[in-house]
């Protein structure tokens, strides 16, 4: 896994999303998903990620963030939705 996003997703949500990435690489169309099935188990696993940052330690999480955004240089590339801090 990349090391910029180390710690930022759960082993099995990184799993589940690898298992969907491979289902839409499938060579016969009959067995890729559907857009909407594909959207609706990604959208599950940011929910899954939103709900345990929410009962995590909020204040934990925050400086954490903070931290890690003032010593980080700005990226060429924008962040991933899941991954920014509230």
């Amino acid at each position: 896994m990349d090391a910029r996003i180390e710690g930022q997703y759960s082993p099995a949500g990184t799993l589940k999303a690898a298992i969907i990435f491979v289902r839409c690489l499938a060579m016969e169309p009959k067995y890729r998903p559907a857009m909407d099935e594909v959207v609706k188990a990604l959208e599950q696993l940011q929910d899954n990620y939103s709900l345990k940052i929410e009962g995590a330690d909020q204040h934990k999480y925050r400086q954490a963030c903070a931290d890690d955004d003032s010593s980080r240089r700005a990226a060429s590339y924008p962040r991933p939705f899941a991954t920014k801090c509230m």
